[in-house]
């Protein structure tokens, strides 16, 4: 079955939480949500993104917003 695990390590200590989602929810909700929002922006002349590019593209946008909330908390 299709997961998606985020995991946090630091000084040692690891956090994690792992969210498993159905095959069906992975091929027919989430996929083709990502896919549509990350394409947004990009020239019809793009190739549509592949499963593997939507994933990559979901986990970077994650990782910049926790970035950018540790940015904001540090300038109030």
């Amino acid at each position: 079955m299709p997961t998606i695990t985020v995991t946090v390590t630091a000084g040692g200590n690891t956090m994690g939480r792992t969210k498993t989602i159905t095959a069906a929810d992975l091929t027919n909700r989430f996929l083709p949500a990502h896919r549509a929002f990350y394409q947004i922006g990009r020239m019809p002349a793009d190739p549509a993104l592949t499963d593997q590019q939507v994933a990559e593209a979901w986990a970077d946008d994650v990782l910049a917003r926790m970035k950018q909330r540790v940015q904001d908390y540090d300038l109030y």
